[in-house]
């Protein structure tokens, strides 16, 4: 179906069952409908809801989101090491007697991502291990482990993660030389790399703007172990970040690569501008972007 706007532009609907649209995307000229969603549509229509929703083509969906799938399959490979480093940084114990609602917690975020059950395992009992050197767990149990992995499965209230792996995709773009003099520390390089990369693939792959991408450092330091084996913990985030991106309550101490311009809070991610080598490498990126594709949707819609 497509409408004729106020301002002269044009907006073409498609349909798309069980599929996700990723968050915050939104492509000029283009909305994605699921669920009961038409049934809100109103307006002047040139193709209306009469001659009905066209399905939407395989080569948008493919830009703009991922299928929906209910059925977990416990079918991927992982590295058991990185994944144990992460599990310890992401679901941390402060005190005794937290252990068993924190494993809960990791074994249900790697069932989420579909690893093999041996893997689940692996990464579980050397996570335990950890916390029990440290004094804040008691002596891993295996079967401990392996009956709360059946419980779990057992409730059929998980449904596999849909998110694009941004780690893996950021592992796949070549990072291009850093200026010479900008880091001086394997720390350092590694932040700079992952943060160029990082920005490649939000603008690249998710159609995101330089003016505005979305950065965690929790991404930012999984790529830096994944890339460079470096594993921060978030402290040492918060140091290399204050090197090279700039807030409004200080500049960069090194360069600036970015700036700031909103602080994410509990989860969501803050917003970074990109600034000086590090925007004329997008800028100049080869890889088709969405923002190319919108470029060509809209241009499509006026001829």
């Amino acid at each position: 179906m497509v409408k004729e706007l106020d301002d002269g532009r044009f907006v073409h609907y498609y349909r798309a069952d069980n599929f996700s649209v990723r968050s915050g995307l939104w492509l000029p000229g283009v909305e994605i409908l699921t669920g009961d969603a038409l049934a809100s549509l109103t307006g002047e229509w040139i193709y209306g809801p009469e001659v009905g929703l066209a399905k939407a083509p395989k080569w948008l969906l493919d830009e703009i989101g991922h299928p929906v799938r209910d059925e977990l399959c416990l079918s991927r490979d992982g590295d058991v090491a990185g994944l144990t480093v992460e599990a310890v940084r992401r679901f941390p114990l402060r005190q005794r007697g937290t252990r068993n609602a924190a494993m809960v917690r990791l074994l249900c975020s790697l069932i989420g991502r579909e690893f093999k059950a041996e893997v689940i395992k692996s990464v579980t009992l050397a996570w335990w291990w950890h916390w029990h050197r440290e004094g804040l767990a008691s002596r891993p149990d295996p079967g401990n482990i392996s009956a709360s992995l059946d419980a779990t499965l057992a409730r059929r209230t998980l449904k596999p993660a849909n998110g694009v792996d941004h780690v893996a995709r950021c592992l796949e773009i070549e990072c291009p030389p850093l200026p010479p003099g900008i880091t001086r520390t394997p720390y350092e390089r590694a932040f700079a790399q992952a943060l160029t990369v990082h920005a490649l693939h939000r603008i690249t792959n998710l159609g995101e703007s330089p003016d505005g991408i979305q950065v965690t450092l929790h991404y930012l330091g999984q790529t830096m172990h994944a890339r460079c084996g470096i594993a921060p913990n978030i402290n040492t985030m918060v140091r290399l970040a204050a090197k090279y991106v700039s807030t409004p309550d200080r500049p960069a101490s090194v360069i600036e690569l970015a700036y700031r311009t909103e602080r994410g809070w509990k989860g969501s991610a803050s917003i970074y501008c990109l600034h000086g080598w590090l925007r004329e490498i997008v800028e100049e990126s080869p890889a088709r972007s969405l923002c190319s594709l919108q470029r060509e949707i809209v241009e499509g819609s006026a001829a």
